[in-house]
Protein backbone atom coordinates (compact mmCIF):
# COMPACT_ATOMS: atom_id res chain seq x y z
CA UNK A 1 0.00 0.00 0.00
CA UNK A 2 2.74 2.42 0.98
CA UNK A 3 4.82 1.67 -2.10
CA UNK A 4 1.76 2.10 -4.31
CA UNK A 5 0.98 5.47 -2.71
CA UNK A 6 4.53 6.64 -3.28
CA UNK A 7 4.43 5.59 -6.92
CA UNK A 8 1.11 7.42 -7.38
CA UNK A 9 2.47 10.60 -5.76
CA UNK A 10 5.63 10.37 -7.83
CA UNK A 11 3.60 9.96 -11.04
CA UNK A 12 1.38 12.90 -10.06
CA UNK A 13 4.44 15.04 -9.45
CA UNK A 14 5.84 14.18 -12.90
CA UNK A 15 2.54 15.07 -14.54
CA UNK A 16 2.42 18.41 -12.66
CA UNK A 17 5.95 19.29 -13.77
CA UNK A 18 5.12 18.40 -17.38
CA UNK A 19 1.96 20.51 -17.25
CA UNK A 20 3.83 23.48 -15.76
CA UNK A 21 6.59 23.20 -18.37
CA UNK A 22 3.99 23.00 -21.15
CA UNK A 23 2.25 26.14 -19.86
CA UNK A 24 5.59 27.99 -19.72
CA UNK A 25 6.41 27.02 -23.28
CA UNK A 26 2.97 28.13 -24.52
CA UNK A 27 3.34 31.42 -22.59
CA UNK A 28 6.71 32.12 -24.20
CA UNK A 29 5.18 31.50 -27.64
CA UNK A 30 2.22 33.77 -26.77
CA UNK A 31 -0.36 31.03 -27.32
CA UNK A 32 -1.92 31.18 -23.79
CA UNK A 33 -5.24 32.93 -23.43
CA UNK A 34 -5.76 35.63 -20.80
CA UNK A 35 -8.07 33.59 -18.53
CA UNK A 36 -5.56 30.72 -18.49
CA UNK A 37 -2.74 33.12 -17.48
CA UNK A 38 -4.88 34.59 -14.69
CA UNK A 39 -5.80 31.12 -13.43
CA UNK A 40 -2.08 30.12 -13.46
CA UNK A 41 -1.12 33.21 -11.43
CA UNK A 42 -3.89 32.54 -8.92
CA UNK A 43 -2.70 28.95 -8.43
CA UNK A 44 0.89 30.16 -7.83
CA UNK A 45 -0.34 32.84 -5.42
CA UNK A 46 -2.21 30.27 -3.31
CA UNK A 47 0.75 27.90 -3.52
CA UNK A 48 3.27 30.40 -2.10
CA UNK A 49 0.90 32.23 0.27
CA UNK A 50 1.86 29.92 3.15
CA UNK A 51 5.60 30.44 2.56
CA UNK A 52 5.18 34.20 2.47
CA UNK A 53 3.19 34.10 5.71
CA UNK A 54 5.91 32.04 7.39
CA UNK A 55 8.54 34.57 6.31
CA UNK A 56 6.38 37.44 7.62
CA UNK A 57 5.88 35.64 10.95
CA UNK A 58 9.61 35.03 11.29
CA UNK A 59 10.36 38.71 10.68
CA UNK A 60 7.73 39.79 13.21
CA UNK A 61 9.05 37.33 15.80
CA UNK A 62 12.60 38.64 15.28
CA UNK A 63 11.49 42.26 15.69
CA UNK A 64 9.55 41.38 18.84
CA UNK A 65 12.50 39.49 20.33
CA UNK A 66 14.84 42.40 19.48
CA UNK A 67 12.55 44.89 21.22
CA UNK A 68 12.33 42.64 24.29
CA UNK A 69 16.13 42.34 24.36
CA UNK A 70 16.61 46.11 24.16
CA UNK A 71 14.02 46.59 26.91
CA UNK A 72 15.85 44.10 29.12
CA UNK A 73 19.18 45.87 28.50
CA UNK A 74 17.64 49.19 29.49
CA UNK A 75 16.26 47.57 32.66
CA UNK A 76 19.72 46.17 33.47
CA UNK A 77 21.26 49.66 33.19
CA UNK A 78 18.79 51.17 35.62
CA UNK A 79 20.61 49.90 38.71
CA UNK A 80 24.13 51.17 37.94
CA UNK A 81 22.77 54.47 36.66
CA UNK A 82 20.83 55.03 39.88
CA UNK A 83 23.87 54.05 41.88
CA UNK A 84 26.05 56.49 39.92
CA UNK A 85 23.53 59.26 40.49
CA UNK A 86 23.68 58.45 44.19
CA UNK A 87 27.48 58.56 44.08
CA UNK A 88 27.42 61.94 42.35
CA UNK A 89 24.99 63.31 44.94
CA UNK A 90 27.22 61.91 47.69
CA UNK A 91 30.35 63.55 46.23
CA UNK A 92 28.55 66.90 46.12
CA UNK A 93 27.30 66.67 49.68
CA UNK A 94 28.83 68.72 52.50
CA UNK A 95 29.64 65.60 54.50
CA UNK A 96 31.66 64.12 51.65
CA UNK A 97 33.49 67.43 51.17
CA UNK A 98 34.43 67.45 54.83
CA UNK A 99 35.81 63.90 54.62
CA UNK A 100 37.79 64.82 51.51
CA UNK A 101 39.22 67.89 53.27
CA UNK A 102 40.25 65.81 56.29
CA UNK A 103 41.84 63.21 54.00
CA UNK A 104 43.78 65.95 52.20
CA UNK A 105 45.04 67.33 55.52
CA UNK A 106 46.09 63.83 56.57
CA UNK A 107 47.99 63.28 53.31
CA UNK A 108 49.68 66.68 53.70
CA UNK A 109 50.79 65.79 57.23
CA UNK A 110 52.11 62.45 56.01
CA UNK A 111 54.13 64.14 53.26
CA UNK A 112 55.53 66.60 55.80
CA UNK A 113 56.58 63.69 58.01
CA UNK A 114 58.29 62.07 55.03
CA UNK A 115 60.15 65.31 54.30
CA UNK A 116 61.35 65.46 57.92
CA UNK A 117 62.55 61.87 57.72
CA UNK A 118 64.38 62.53 54.45
CA UNK A 119 66.05 65.69 55.81
CA UNK A 120 69.70 64.95 56.31
CA UNK A 121 71.12 65.58 59.77
CA UNK A 122 74.47 67.37 60.01
CA UNK A 123 77.11 66.87 62.66
CA UNK A 124 80.42 68.57 63.28
CA UNK A 125 83.13 67.40 60.94
CA UNK A 126 80.76 66.08 58.29
CA UNK A 127 81.03 67.36 54.70
CA UNK A 128 78.43 69.70 53.28
CA UNK A 129 75.54 68.48 51.13
CA UNK A 130 77.25 69.49 47.89
CA UNK A 131 80.48 67.67 48.81
CA UNK A 132 81.00 63.93 48.30
CA UNK A 133 83.57 62.27 50.57
CA UNK A 134 86.00 59.93 48.76
CA UNK A 135 88.17 57.13 50.10
CA UNK A 136 91.24 58.44 51.96
CA UNK A 137 94.77 57.92 50.64
CA UNK A 138 97.92 57.17 52.59
CA UNK A 139 100.86 59.60 52.12
CA UNK A 140 104.04 59.29 54.20
CA UNK A 141 102.22 57.09 56.67
CA UNK A 142 99.37 59.55 57.15
CA UNK A 143 95.80 59.23 55.97
CA UNK A 144 94.56 62.17 53.92
CA UNK A 145 90.87 62.70 53.48
CA UNK A 146 89.60 63.38 49.97
CA UNK A 147 86.41 64.92 48.74
CA UNK A 148 84.90 66.32 45.58
CA UNK A 149 82.10 68.76 44.94
CA UNK A 150 79.00 67.17 43.53
CA UNK A 151 78.24 68.61 40.13
CA UNK A 152 74.97 70.38 39.68
CA UNK A 153 72.11 68.70 37.92
CA UNK A 154 72.42 68.45 34.18
CA UNK A 155 70.80 71.00 31.90
CA UNK A 156 68.50 68.27 30.54
CA UNK A 157 67.15 67.52 34.00
CA UNK A 158 66.59 71.23 34.68
CA UNK A 159 64.78 71.55 31.38
CA UNK A 160 62.60 68.54 32.25
CA UNK A 161 61.63 70.14 35.55
CA UNK A 162 60.79 73.42 33.82
CA UNK A 163 58.60 71.61 31.28
CA UNK A 164 56.80 69.69 34.04
CA UNK A 165 56.17 72.87 36.00
CA UNK A 166 54.76 74.63 32.91
CA UNK A 167 52.48 71.72 31.98
CA UNK A 168 51.17 71.40 35.54
CA UNK A 169 50.34 75.10 35.58
CA UNK A 170 48.61 74.97 32.18
CA UNK A 171 46.56 71.82 32.84
CA UNK A 172 42.94 72.35 33.83
CA UNK A 173 40.60 69.43 34.44
CA UNK A 174 37.39 69.53 32.44
CA UNK A 175 34.16 69.80 34.39
CA UNK A 176 31.75 66.93 33.75
CA UNK A 177 29.36 67.73 36.61
CA UNK A 178 26.63 68.66 34.13
CA UNK A 179 26.65 65.18 32.51
CA UNK A 180 24.17 62.47 33.40
CA UNK A 181 25.29 59.15 34.85
CA UNK A 182 24.99 57.42 31.47
CA UNK A 183 27.00 60.17 29.80
CA UNK A 184 29.66 59.86 32.50
CA UNK A 185 29.99 56.15 31.78
CA UNK A 186 30.45 56.89 28.09
CA UNK A 187 32.94 59.68 28.78
CA UNK A 188 34.92 57.43 31.13
CA UNK A 189 35.22 54.79 28.40
CA UNK A 190 36.40 57.40 25.92
CA UNK A 191 39.03 58.77 28.32
CA UNK A 192 40.38 55.29 29.10
CA UNK A 193 40.64 54.41 25.41
CA UNK A 194 42.48 57.66 24.73
CA UNK A 195 44.90 56.92 27.59
CA UNK A 196 45.50 53.40 26.28
CA UNK A 197 46.37 54.78 22.85
CA UNK A 198 48.80 57.30 24.35
CA UNK A 199 50.46 54.67 26.57
CA UNK A 200 50.82 52.16 23.75
CA UNK A 201 52.23 54.87 21.45
CA UNK A 202 54.86 55.90 23.99
CA UNK A 203 55.77 52.28 24.73
CA UNK A 204 56.14 51.40 21.06
CA UNK A 205 58.34 54.45 20.41
CA UNK A 206 60.57 53.68 23.40
CA UNK A 207 61.04 50.03 22.51
CA UNK A 208 61.74 50.85 18.87
CA UNK A 209 64.16 53.77 19.42
CA UNK A 210 64.95 54.19 23.14
CA UNK A 211 67.76 56.73 22.66
CA UNK A 212 65.70 59.02 20.44
CA UNK A 213 62.43 58.69 22.36
CA UNK A 214 63.64 58.92 25.97
CA UNK A 215 61.35 61.91 26.59
CA UNK A 216 58.37 59.54 26.31
CA UNK A 217 59.31 58.24 29.75
CA UNK A 218 58.46 61.65 31.19
CA UNK A 219 54.95 61.38 29.75
CA UNK A 220 54.49 57.85 31.10
CA UNK A 221 55.80 58.73 34.57
CA UNK A 222 53.37 61.64 34.76
CA UNK A 223 50.54 59.25 33.90
CA UNK A 224 51.81 56.85 36.59
CA UNK A 225 51.51 59.65 39.12
CA UNK A 226 48.09 60.62 37.80
CA UNK A 227 49.27 64.04 36.66
CA UNK A 228 47.22 65.69 33.91
CA UNK A 229 44.79 62.75 34.08
CA UNK A 230 41.12 63.37 34.76
CA UNK A 231 39.96 62.21 38.18
CA UNK A 232 37.21 60.18 36.48
CA UNK A 233 39.81 57.68 35.18
CA UNK A 234 42.92 58.55 37.21
CA UNK A 235 43.25 55.28 39.14
CA UNK A 236 42.71 53.07 36.07
CA UNK A 237 45.19 55.07 33.98
CA UNK A 238 47.78 54.94 36.77
CA UNK A 239 47.58 51.14 36.85
CA UNK A 240 47.91 50.84 33.07
CA UNK A 241 50.83 53.27 32.89
CA UNK A 242 52.69 51.67 35.82
CA UNK A 243 52.42 48.18 34.34
CA UNK A 244 53.62 49.48 30.97
CA UNK A 245 56.63 51.31 32.42
CA UNK A 246 57.70 48.16 34.27
CA UNK A 247 57.70 46.19 31.02
CA UNK A 248 59.59 48.97 29.22
CA UNK A 249 62.37 49.10 31.81
CA UNK A 250 62.61 45.31 31.89
CA UNK A 251 63.10 45.33 28.13
CA UNK A 252 65.45 48.33 27.82
CA UNK A 253 67.72 48.39 30.88
CA UNK A 254 69.64 45.10 30.33
CA UNK A 255 71.10 46.49 27.10
CA UNK A 256 72.80 49.49 28.73
CA UNK A 257 75.26 50.33 31.51
CA UNK A 258 72.99 52.03 34.01
CA UNK A 259 75.27 53.73 36.54
CA UNK A 260 76.42 57.15 37.61
CA UNK A 261 79.66 58.41 36.04
CA UNK A 262 82.61 59.34 38.22
CA UNK A 263 84.24 62.76 38.06
CA UNK A 264 87.22 61.33 36.20
CA UNK A 265 84.98 59.70 33.60
CA UNK A 266 83.14 62.95 33.06
CA UNK A 267 86.35 64.91 32.59
CA UNK A 268 87.73 62.50 30.01
CA UNK A 269 87.51 63.35 26.33
CA UNK A 270 85.33 60.96 24.39
CA UNK A 271 83.84 60.49 20.97
CA UNK A 272 80.59 62.18 20.08
CA UNK A 273 78.75 58.85 19.88
CA UNK A 274 80.12 57.72 23.24
CA UNK A 275 79.15 60.98 24.92
CA UNK A 276 75.66 60.75 23.44
CA UNK A 277 75.29 57.19 24.71
CA UNK A 278 76.44 58.16 28.21
CA UNK A 279 73.99 61.07 28.29
CA UNK A 280 71.19 58.68 27.31
CA UNK A 281 72.21 56.19 30.01
CA UNK A 282 72.33 58.98 32.58
CA UNK A 283 68.85 60.14 31.56
CA UNK A 284 67.54 56.59 31.66
CA UNK A 285 69.01 56.16 35.14
CA UNK A 286 67.32 59.37 36.29
CA UNK A 287 63.90 58.24 35.07
CA UNK A 288 64.43 54.78 36.53
CA UNK A 289 65.25 56.31 39.92
CA UNK A 290 62.14 58.48 39.76
CA UNK A 291 60.01 55.47 38.94
CA UNK A 292 61.44 53.48 41.87
CA UNK A 293 60.80 56.41 44.20
CA UNK A 294 57.22 56.58 42.93
CA UNK A 295 56.74 52.84 43.57
CA UNK A 296 58.28 53.06 47.02
CA UNK A 297 56.07 55.97 47.97
CA UNK A 298 52.91 54.15 46.88
CA UNK A 299 53.88 50.82 48.44
CA UNK A 300 54.42 52.42 51.84
CA UNK A 301 51.02 54.17 51.81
Amino acid sequence: MRSGGKQLAHAKGRQTKKAIQKLKNLRKKGKLKRHVINAYREINSRKYAESRQKATNIEKDWEHERQMQLANEEDDEILPVDMLDADIDWERSAFANKIARLQHEEDTDAEADDDLELTKRHFDGEPADDVHELLPIKVDGKLLKRSRKISERSSNQKEDDKIEDRTEENYKEEDYSNLSALQLLKKRGELIEAAKLEISGCAYALLAQPQQETHKLRTLLKMCKGEEVHSLVRESVQKLATASVVEIFVDIIPGYAIRSLSEDERSQKMKKETKKLQEFESTLLRYYSRFLQFLEKNVTK
